[in-house]
């Protein structure tokens, strides 16, 4: 069972959603750069790769004292042929959804910028991740989530960053452009100025971008368990967040319908959400990238242009928030999965309405495990039952279905909209990493865990001047969670008023 598993998630990474919401609108009819072809540098890009892993190799051995704690020399036989050395590792929540995200996006985008396409990107960061594990870490068991986390999540966002270099290459003026271009744009430029290249590169593309600032009112409450008093509290935040979105299709002109097949990962959006105050602080990223599909569309003579994509999707989702005895933490991938867009346009509305479905690769944080060590006397150094991971860093892994889904509708200068997320968790036995004989201690008897989450919002924006906007929003989430016979559950309701520039 266990090395059934193992195939399917490694062969997801290889096939390489989310509801990136109504803070964007696409027009593809609106469109920066006629097509302009990039040659291939594949030998470039393995050195720029092993340059990188090298440099990753020079931390791992200078920060020797924190890796020793998960050297269990397996051996290399071990390592090719005992099914054991497959584990999830204990590595800290933002480790392993952060930095990992982080390396698996740059490695992307890097194979992106030397001209290759999604499919050997996609294959060149996979081959760094197994290398990364059986010859840096050659000490070290198999982590089967870095190898699906680094490249899953890392394609989704990768991608992302990919169309962003590609924007920022354009030749525009302006010291905020130029700090723009040699900063988040460093990798695409630095690679053109390399080939002898001015100005941008790449297939026709729309973008948007919204930056804003706003304060939420937010209400928790927490119950541990079912007996237990309900815990509320209430507090004020501010919130700073950014987001954008790229589609690459050909502009479409005159009356009829269409149909267009893509496979070059034509649409990304990605946003950021960071919130603080009153002992509060939170962090949100969501990506999301069609990778291929096919498009339907039709132009009417009054200029009303619809489309309808289906296709197939990845995402990435990292929420972190904290406040007081209130902590939410969910991260991983929205592994490829089904995803379907449709939308109308008008000369002076538009209305759009997103889905996604898919399989999703996570962590999340317990909300029994409190309750079930003081109820079975749980001592990490002595006890064979739990989970290591729990007892580590107080979250599991865990695998289940996920459905997004978005809507908007704007008419003039104002728009409505709302997002849901709905997930269902099972927690995924049969890996932990003090399992089998490697372990000082190993796990005799692992517990089993199941979550359901719900995330929503709704807003209402109104455009006052130019690329100023005014937004009103409420959102909530609910999770419920349980471990063995212990269950917790908590909630969160927040109104926002925001101030949003869009670009």
């Amino acid at each position: 069972m266990r090395l059934i598993v193992i195939a399917t998630l490694i062969v997801s990474v290889t096939a390489s959603a989310q509801d990136i919401s109504g803070k964007l609108t696409y027009d593809p009819m609106t469109i920066t750069s006629p097509e302009v072809k990039r040659e291939s540098h594949r030998v470039r890009n393995f050195v720029e790769l092993a340059l990188a892993i090298g440099g990753g190799m020079t931390w791992y051995w200078l920060d020797r004292e924190r890796q020793v704690a998960d050297w269990d020399f397996p051996g290399w036989k071990a390592k090719f042929s005992d099914p054991d050395v497959y584990i999830f590792d204990n590595n800290p929540f933002i480790i392993n959804y952060v930095w990992h995200a982080f390396a698996g996006s740059g490695a992307h985008a890097l194979g992106r910028a030397n001209g290759l396409s999604v499919a050997e990107s996609t294959g060149w960061g996979i081959l760094s991740s197994l290398f990364w594990e059986y010859v840096v870490e050659s000490r070290e068991l198999i982590s089967i989530n870095d190898i699906v986390v680094t490249n899953t999540m890392g394609l989704a966002a990768g991608e992302f960053f990919h169309r962003l270099g590609q924007h920022l290459t354009h030749d525009k003026q302006g010291a905020g452009w130029q700090a723009l271009k040699w900063t988040l744009g460093i990798v695409h430029n630095t690679h053109q100025r390399m080939d002898g290249i001015s100005g941008y590169v790449g297939s026709p593309m729309s973008s948007r971008f919204e930056l804003s600032y706003g304060m939420s009112f937010a209400n928790y409450t927490f119950e541990r368990t079912k007996s237990s008093p309900v815990t509320v509290e209430d507090a004020m935040i501010h919130q700073i967040s950014a987001a954008g979105s790229f589609e690459v299709f050909d502009k479409r002109e005159g009356v009829g319908t269409y149909r267009e097949f893509f496979h070059d990962a034509n649409m990304t959006a990605m946003s950021i959400d960071v919130g603080f105050g009153e002992g509060n602080n939170g962090t949100n990223a969501i990506a999301d990238t069609v990778i291929l599909g096919m498009r339907y569309g039709k132009i009417e003579e009054s200029g009303t242009h619809s489309t309808l994509d289906v296709g197939l999707s990845i995402g990435y989702r990292y929420q972190r928030q904290n406040f007081k005895s209130w902590n939410y933490r969910l991260g991983g991938a929205h592994l490829p999965g089904l995803a379907i867009n449709a939308r109308t346009m008008g000369n002076d509305w538009h209305a759009a309405v997103k889905f996604r479905g898919s399989y999703d690769f996570v962590g999340v944080h317990s909300l029994g495990w409190r309750e079930w060590k003081a109820n079975n006397n749980f001592d990490p150094a002595t006890n064979n039952a739990g989970k290591s991971i729990l007892a580590a860093q107080g979250y599991y892994y865990s695998g289940g279905l996920s459905t997004r889904l978005s809507a908007e509708l704007s008419i003039s200068r104002f728009m409505i909209g709302g997002n849901l997320f709905m997930a269902h968790y099972d927690t995924i036995e049969g890996f932990d990493r003090t399992r089998d004989t490697f372990a000082a201690v190993p796990l005799e008897e692992e517990i089993s865990g199941t979550d359901k989450i719900m995330n929503y919002d709704v807003f209402i924006n109104a455009n006052v001047y130019k690329n100023l906007n005014v937004k009103l929003g409420a959102s909530g989430l609910r999770q419920v969670g349980t471990l063995e016979q212990f269950r917790g559950k908590q909630s969160m309701r927040s109104y926002n008023l925001k101030i949003a520039a869009t670009f």
